[in-house]
């Protein structure tokens, strides 16, 4: 079934066609309100939004109408058509509403459609500042993919050695005696290989962190709150790296998507990373004093077992919260230059 085309005015002018989800954006965008008149083939005339399907994407009040609309009559600001003789002329088209012929000029003709391509219309547009919104995104907005795979290239090996470990601690004794796994996890080649995982994936992790900050404010021209360099920053901030680096991904995620469908993500990331590090530093103090858990030093590397899973959980969380993020801010762009017949 094809889709309904629209039309709508603005400054005078009509512009379109756009399809629902194109209207919805404008709307949420506020170029186009309540009583911003559109024209479909399914109306007789163009009618202010509010009393067409396109009511729906409108939320709040839908207010008082403004007081100038092209000279109209109050009768014809309220409803949405010519109550008498009316010599007004509709945007685009060059027959007097209310005169003879005026009911076959009422459908925008398809040359207009031809020559108001819409990528032409929104590049022209400039929005407090002088630059396209259009044109911001594209200079700002940084692709999230090769900072998210160089993340899981060291992610990926971090969850199989934790899962590796873990299970080998729990059934050491069939494996390898207790002695043999402590000596294995202080050995000098197994520190050197944690250590480079560890601080190239937090290296990669920061970045993509960075680069969706600034992608953030690059959907918002640049009034997203805070910085990409602070949103980095409060990871080495003692006390503070508790919870301000939840509070910072939650609000690029609160504007990278208008439904705010990733929260539950990033909360379940956060908790799971502070679960998982107070564990594996607990874990690991124990396991270096030969401390005995339960009476004996096989409790102490059970626990250390269930540690090393809860950090593998918490790097897969961790995925899948940058794969969600990821996938947001590019739908978001899409949208954006869509809109706008941008391709």
């Amino acid at each position: 079934m094809t889709e309904t085309a629209w039309f709508y005015e603005l400054k005078g002018e009509r512009r379109g066609p756009v399809s629902e989800a194109q209207v919805e954006a404008l709307v949420d965008a506020g170029i186009i309100d309540a009583h911003t008149r559109v024209w479909s083939e399914l109306l007789d005339s163009w009618t202010p939004v509010f009393k067409t399907d396109l009511r729906g994407f409108l939320s709040g009040p839908i207010g008082a109408p403004p007081l100038d609309q092209g000279g109209a009559s109050p009768e014809v600001q309220e409803e949405g058509r010519t109550q008498g003789p009316s010599h007004r002329r509709e945007p685009g088209t060059g027959a007097a509403q209310g005169a003879p012929g005026a009911a076959q000029d009422q459908a925008p003709p398809l040359s207009d459609m031809a020559t108001a391509a819409m990528g032409e219309v929104w590049e022209a547009e400039t929005l407090a500042g002088g630059e396209s919104d259009v044109a911001y995104v594209k200079q700002h907005f940084m692709r999230l993919e090769p900072s998210r795979y160089v993340t899981y290239l060291f992610f990926v090996p971090q969850i199989l050695l934790s899962g590796l470990l873990g299970f080998a601690s729990l059934t050491a004794e069939t494996v390898l005696t207790r002695a043999h796994f402590y000596d294995l996890w202080m050995s000098d080649g197994m520190i050197a290989v944690t250590s480079l995982l560890f601080f190239g994936g937090m290296i990669a992790f920061l970045t993509f962190v960075y680069r969706a900050a600034q992608n953030a404010g690059a959907l918002t021209r640049g009034s997203f709150k805070p910085a990409p360099w602070a949103c980095v920053g409060w990871y080495f901030v003692p006390v503070l790296n508790l919870w301000m680096p939840l509070k910072t991904m939650l609000a690029i995620a609160a504007v990278s998507d208008r439904w705010h469908r990733a929260p539950f993500k990033i909360w379940q990331w956060w908790l799971l990373v502070l679960g998982s590090a107070v564990l594996s530093l607990t874990a690991t103090l124990m396991v270096e004093s030969r401390v005995h858990l339960f009476g004996s030093f096989n409790g102490t590397l059970v626990f250390f077992a269930i540690s090393l899973l809860g950090e593998a959980a918490a790097i897969g969380c961790a995925m899948e919260m940058m794969k969600a993020v990821n996938r947001m801010q590019s739908r978001h762009r899409d949208e954006i230059l869509e809109t706008r017949g941008i391709d």
